[in-house]
């Protein structure tokens, strides 16, 4: 048998247990670095840092149902910057999070009326809270603002260097902006961060872990399951890579259905794809699932061949290039002809 074998004969976590463990994990983290880091500012006076980390503080308490400890938190902000948005910002986003449209309206409503000028935050808010309301939208927490935080604060934190700053806090610092950026799919700056915990830390566990959850954000699991692999032969007694070990070849034994259909059946479901928002979106790719599944997207003629450059307008301008940029890739590979050239 081999070190993964081992593994997942001594331990079956589900695979949905093994993400909920791994989004709490997350959300902790955050909670015990950002503590760590706003014990580092009080000496420096500065309001608005404070606030910013305090409001990611209370982000975290609430993506772990600590809803006393984030109110307290925004209870907080309200003390340090009592005449800027962020209180009233943070306490919608937490009774957004729970689902009290009317109480996060409150709460904006309360800041445009305390703040003498007009945030154009709270007005930004206000609108979105109302489009919620009236054309009964569904709520959403704002979760790319709240690693965009993340990563702003671990890098300003890394970047003062302070004299108590601890291997191990360096450690978790760099691990979670790698997995944070991996969250919102910046892979690039996910690797480059890995690549550094490796240079610095090549003797943890806790850098083929970091490769690991990258890898799995990814959808590549066979790749996930090679690195915690070289992990376990290295650390045979972790307990957090036979975890993972587990449950990634309990993934790969499962059958694929889509693979095993009927060709004319998967072009059908495939034809109901938008090419721009699910094959060559910014997110993790439907190309990367497996080689049956890219395969198959690639010769659905009825995908590909409804594709103009007016399918690329969208506000976001990096999300247009990274579209453009993803299908001048693919291009290539769809089959001759495809088009009528």
């Amino acid at each position: 048998m081999t070190q993964l074998q081992d593994a997942a004969a001594s331990d079956h976590p589900s695979p949905l247990d093994m993400e909920q463990a791994k989004d709490k994990f997350f959300h902790e983290q955050v909670i015990d670095l950002t503590k760590w880091a706003l014990s580092e500012t009080d000496a420096l006076h500065n309001k608005i840092l404070k606030a910013g980390l305090s409001s990611q503080l209370a982000m975290a308490y609430g993506n772990i149902g600590q809803w006393g400890e984030a109110f307290d938190t925004v209870n907080t902000i309200f003390e340090i910057t009592p005449h800027l948005p962020e209180g009233y910002l943070c306490e919608s986003q937490l009774y957004l999070m729970q689902g009290y449209i009317p109480r996060a309206v409150d709460s904006i409503n309360k800041g445009l009326e305390q703040i003498p000028n007009d945030d154009a935050t709270l007005q930004h808010q206000a609108m979105l809270l109302s489009s919620y309301q009236h054309q009964q939208q569904e709520q959403q927490f704002d979760k790319k603002q709240y690693y965009d935080s993340i990563i702003e604060n671990t890098t300003w934190t890394l970047d003062a260097d302070s004299p108590s700053m601890t291997p191990d806090i360096t450690m978790r610092l760099y691990k979670l902006r790698a997995v944070t950026y991996g969250k919102i799919y910046q892979f690039t700056k996910a690797f480059k961060d890995a690549d550094t915990l490796s240079d610095l830390f090549s003797d943890i566990p806790d850098v083929f872990l970091c490769y690991g959850q990258l890898y799995w954000i990814q959808g590549f699991k066979r790749r996930a399951l090679e690195k915690i692999d070289e992990g376990l032969i290295q650390f045979p007694d972790d307990p957090r890579l036979k975890r993972e070990a587990a449950v990634l070849l309990q993934q790969l034994r499962r059958v694929d259905i889509f693979a095993t259909a009927p060709l004319e059946i998967t072009d059908r479901i495939i034809a109901y794809l938008d090419p721009i928002k699910h094959v060559l979106s910014p997110s993790p790719s439907l190309l990367s699932v497996s080689k049956t599944w890219r395969s198959r997207i690639l010769n659905c003629v009825s995908l590909w061949s409804t594709v103009n450059t007016f399918d690329f307008y969208v506000d976001d301008e990096e999300s247009v290039l990274r579209a453009i940029d993803q299908f001048c890739y693919v291009l290539p590979l769809l089959p001759v002809g495809m088009f009528g050239i």
